[in-house]
This record gives C-alpha cells, structure tokens and sequence, in this order.
C-alpha cells in the first residue's frame, strides 16, 4: 500500500482521536459524553473531571498515533480502547439511545486502524515502491 496514504490514515485517525479528546471532552464538555460518563455511577472523580481525564488519554493516544512509533501495538491498543469504550458506554451507562449506530459509526474507524495495523505506519518510515 501506499506510504503517503498510510501517513493520511494515520493523520486521520489521529484527528478523530484529538477532536473527541481534546474538543468534545477537554474544552466543550459535550453534553452527550457527559451522559454516558454519569450514568457509569463512579464516586472516585467527578463526571466532568473523568470526563477530562478520558479525553486527556484521547489526546495523547493521537499524538501515538501520529508519530507512527510502534504502530502495531498502538492499533492494537487503539481496537482494545474503541471496543472497551464503546461496551461501557452501552452496557453500563444507559445514556446511549443508539448502540447499533454508534458501533456502525465506528466501524470506519476501525477498518482505517486495521489497515495501519497491516500494513504499517506509511510515510516517513516505508519508502515508495514503483
């Protein structure tokens, strides 16, 4: 496959982890997110404070993402953390009107990190075949 649609991929990926991570749960506190997070009934932190807590992680699994370093283990890191994600969500939270769709919304995501995973992390590390 192509090194420089690898290294899109990645960027792509990356940005949907920074924009859930750093917008929707860092700075905008999405509604939505808050939900899922106060329905989990934890005592040990704050909704809204768990809520940066997670997006913090969301930021620096972009920024893994990102640098192309140990690509394989950070997909698979990346499969283990959308599903765990996505099951608590469902199972524990209540706060999900549509788990079928928000599994059929990620399923992009997912083919995109298993093509990194396969392939590897493309440009700057894989040159061009011709």
């Amino acid at each position: 496959m192509n090194p420089y649609v690898l290294f899109a991929l990645r960027v792509m990926i990356a940005l949907i982890w920074l924009y859930n991570g750093l917008w929707l749960k860092v700075i905008l506190l999405d509604a939505e997110h808050l939900a899922v997070v106060q329905g989990l009934e934890q005592t040990w932190l704050s909704p809204e404070n768990l809520l940066r807590l997670i997006g913090s992680c969301e930021i620096l699994l972009a920024i893994g993402v990102l640098s192309g370093l140990f690509n394989r283990f950070v997909s698979i890191f990346q499969f283990v953390i959308l599903l765990a994600m996505n099951t608590i969500g469902i199972v524990f939270s209540g706060a999900i009107a549509a788990p079928l769709g928000l599994l059929v919304q990620n399923l992009p995501l997912f083919f995109c990190i298993g093509l990194v995973a396969y392939y590897g992390p493309g440009f700057p590390f894989q040159k061009v075949n011709r």
